[in-house]
């Protein structure tokens, strides 16, 4: 996995480029484990997440919803409305996020109108990251699974089986169970760092549903 490094990044590559002189949001490191938003939690911060992955998750048991986040996405963006947070979020890796306070983020918003252009691209993005996230519920275990390994690959990140049964909404029988199919089928290798063999058979079985 790519290093986040001890920097922070610059602006290049945010969806809050185009509007740096208004930006209200400024750079925070994390590291593994950190929790950066908690569920429920009202008048929290804003992020954008600028580095590492993190995972955003509805609840603490297996059978609650978690989603793979990685850069360029916005984080807590339904708080702006007034709403307590819908998704806790942790960090799978050391990172960065640009983050604000939501009251900044609303004043910010009300006098640019760029910016409050962005933020509303930036829901709206969210907003179909969780939708895809959902899509994938009522597809078999082995097409969920297959598809989280895919998106883990894309994002350089490695997980345990646990976070990776979270992440597939399946208990961690299922995922020992169906990586042991993937492999005998040539599609992944063996180990935690779940070698991608044949990224377009995975996708086959993801298509496949």
């Amino acid at each position: 996995m790519r290093d986040p490094g001890d920097q922070a990044p610059d602006c290049g590559g945010c969806p809050f480029e185009a509007v740096q002189a208004d930006c209200p949001f400024v750079p925070k490191p994390f590291d593994a484990h950190d929790v950066l938003l908690a569920i429920g939690e009202r008048a929290p911060e804003v992020h954008v997440l600028r580095a590492g992955a993190v995972l955003a998750e509805a609840g603490a048991s297996e059978t609650h919803f978690a989603g793979l986040r990685v850069p360029g996405t916005l984080l807590g963006g339904e708080v702006i409305d007034g709403r307590p947070a819908a998704l806790g979020v942790r960090a799978l890796t050391p990172g960065w996020t640009c983050v604000a306070p939501f009251e900044a983020v609303h004043r910010a918003a009300r006098d640019s109108a760029p910016l409050a252009w962005a933020l509303a691209r930036g829901v709206a993005g969210a907003s179909r990251v969780k939708a895809d996230d959902l899509s994938a519920i009522g597809a078999s275990a082995r097409a969920r699974v297959a598809r989280v390994i895919l998106a883990l690959d894309a994002a350089s990140v490695r997980v345990t089986g646990r976070v990776l049964a979270r992440l597939a909404g399946v208990r961690h029988e299922t995922v020992s169970r169906t990586l042991r199919g993937l492999r005998a089928d040539g599609l992944v290798g063996p180990g935690r760092a779940l070698p991608v063999y044949d990224a377009d058979g995975l996708a086959a079985v993801v298509a496949a549903g």
